[in-house]
């Protein structure tokens, strides 16, 4: 492994932009690898299919190690001053997993850029729509079964993809999110350039 390392968790709850704007910071920051849990999951829905809740869970299970085992070899082949987006929802036991792998390694330098609603009621309202528009959202969440691009049996409890208290590490950027009248940050992407860019 190489020193200057910039490892940056998107955290947030879903249906927050976080992966439109790692794609936007990807496009962005030079020598930058973003890796996002959804689309391994997605790979593996699409190649294996499910016909239950926990064949969709063991897919997801066996995803996020997929994902973590890929963070570890970019870590291990990254270049000095290279860097890597996380993207996911992280907490409980994958926290701790991704953890293991990118904290108290004098080598990299851990930014958590925070996404979070400004209002509640208008994030959940927006979930709500989001969650069965499958013109930008894999058919795949939510499913009960899944198969050939269709998915059926779709549960979609607000309350179950509520994650009180998401952790975070290393150098914090908040940034509030609202969606009245229209999806808008309360912050620049070049001010997050810039905060992802100072040093310690």
């Amino acid at each position: 492994m190489r020193n200057n390392l910039k490892v940056i968790i998107m955290q947030g709850q879903s249906c927050l932009g976080k992966s439109t704007l790692c794609r936007k910071l990807s496009g962005i920051i030079s020598d930058c690898t973003y890796l996002c849990v959804d689309k391994y999951k997605e790979k593996n829905w699409d190649y294996y299919g499910f016909d239950s809740v926990e064949e969709r869970q063991e897919l997801s299970d066996f995803s996020k190690m997929e994902f973590l085992l890929d963070l570890k070899k970019h870590i291990k082949e990254a270049v000095s001053g290279s860097t890597i987006i996380v993207d996911y929802s992280f907490h409980n036991t994958f926290w701790d997993s991704l953890m293991r792998i990118i904290s108290d390694k004098p080598n990299i330098e851990i930014i958590t850029i925070f996404l979070h609603p400004a209002n509640e009621k208008e994030w959940e309202k927006a979930w709500r729509e989001r969650s069965v528009d499958f013109s930008i959202r894999h058919p795949g969440h939510g499913a009960t079964q899944y198969s050939d691009g269709k998915g059926e049996g779709y549960v979609t409890d607000f309350n179950e993809i509520k994650v009180d208290g998401l952790p975070v590490a290393g150098r914090v950027k908040k940034i509030a999110i609202d969606y009245h009248p229209n999806y808008s940050m309360h912050c620049s992407l070049m001010e997050i350039i810039q905060f992802i860019e100072e040093h310690n």
